[in-house]
């Protein structure tokens, strides 16, 4: 009788268990579908030839329209009372500047551990990666993100803000809170009204 040799299936063994690894590996390492869904909405919602927003300041609580036509168009209204009110003052702002309107946006593809909360999209993260680098040693804390996706577009994203912001003075160093929440709503892409809306 002929013996058979065992090397083709300590081989084929081992194939076999480097390919299971590689899957857990690959699977361990991808982004998860929450986070692709945000930063894939964030992409197509900043890449539209025009967006209109509406953006309510948390620490003035005045509300601004913003109006984006790609690739450096920006008019921005304050409104007098409310999202659907009336502007009181209209600014142009520089091409250069133009696309930085929308930053609330853009800034979600740096953002992962988003989470499903009901039809939103919910994150932490250290605020440390949005702040200009002038600012990064002397505030310190976290934003919480809220973010809406609808039809593959990124439609709604409110900041919530917890910040420690340390201030030097020939007096002495003191350090102060700061909280807020910063709400922006899209309300047209490329002339068509918002998803969801």
């Amino acid at each position: 009788m002929e013996r058979r040799s065992l090397l083709p299936l300590l081989v084929l063994g081992l194939l076999t268990v480097l390919a299971a690894g590689a899957v857990v590996l690959g699977l361990s390492e991808a982004p998860a579908t929450a986070d692709l869904l945000v930063h894939n909405g964030a992409v197509a919602t900043v890449g539209a030839s025009s967006l209109t927003a509406v953006y309510q300041d948390g620490t003035t609580g005045r509300y601004v329209r913003v109006e984006y036509r790609s690739p450096d168009q920006t008019t921005e209204y304050l409104l007098k009372d409310g999202p659907n009110s009336a502007p009181v003052q209209t600014q142009h702002v520089p091409a250069s500047e133009a696309k930085s309107v929308l930053n609330p946006f853009s800034q979600l593809e740096l953002v992962t551990g988003f989470k499903a909360q009901g039809p939103d999209f919910v994150a932490v993260s250290s605020a440390t990666p949005f702040l200009p680098p002038a600012e990064r040693q002397a505030v310190k804390g976290t934003i919480r993100f809220v973010a809406s996706v609808a039809t593959g577009f990124l439609v709604h994203v409110v900041e919530s803000y917890h910040l420690t912001i340390r201030t030097t003075t020939p007096t002495g160093t003191r350090t102060s809170p700061r909280t807020g929440t910063d709400d922006f709503k899209v309300t047209a892409i490329g002339g068509e009204p918002a998803p969801g809306r």
